[in-house]
């Protein structure tokens, strides 16, 4: 529902309707990636995007520039997960899964 008055002119509401609109699809937009978030963990750089196993991973890394490359080392000295998060796996490859526990 939205409240206008009856001086406004129909180009004018028009512009205002579309505003709110788009500022909807702005929002739904946000409110999925936070839950994503909270579900699945950060999402991977997109060269990484979509490769699930850590053989898909590596060969990707291998292909990027050295300085791109050193922020992701975690996968040549693999660390475990500190005791307040846990692993959920993402099917689609897009997320690292690695997420705070519930307790939060």
């Amino acid at each position: 529902m939205y409240e206008t008055t009856v001086e406004i002119s129909i180009d004018e509401l028009i512009k205002e309707l579309r505003e709110v609109c788009n500022m909807r699809v702005i929002l739904d937009h946000l409110s999925q990636s936070v839950e994503e978030l909270a579900k699945l963990g950060v999402i991977k750089p997109e060269e990484l995007r979509g490769l699930t196993t850590i053989e898909a991973i590596k060969g990707a890394l291998d292909m990027m520039p050295a300085d791109k490359r050193k922020q992701y080392d975690f996968f040549e000295k693999p660390r475990e997960v500190p005791s307040n998060m846990r692993v959920v796996e993402d099917k689609n490859g897009f997320r690292w899964g690695i997420i705070h526990d519930q307790h939060l």
